[in-house]
């Protein structure tokens, strides 16, 4: 005795794959479409982050050598 599978039941499973391609498609659109645009700026910013890392790296040697040469100046 054997069981027929009709050929729509068989054809499911390709269904269902192919419905989740569709809709990894359509998010990976959807998350494209938003970022993509936005992508100059966060780029600007990430310079902007360096920019202001670089600074505060400067700004923190200077209150060093500050500290240094109050400190020599005014002995301790």
């Amino acid at each position: 005795m054997t069981l027929d599978t009709p050929k729509s039941v068989r054809s499911l499973p390709n269904l269902l794959d192919t419905e989740a391609f569709t809709m990894e498609t359509e998010i990976l659109g959807i998350v494209l479409g938003a970022v993509l645009p936005i992508y100059p700026l966060l780029f600007v910013i990430h310079q902007k982050i360096g920019r202001y890392d670089e600074i505060v790296e400067e700004f923190k040697k200077l209150r060093d050598d500050h500290e240094r040469f109050r400190e020599a100046y005014h002995g301790g």
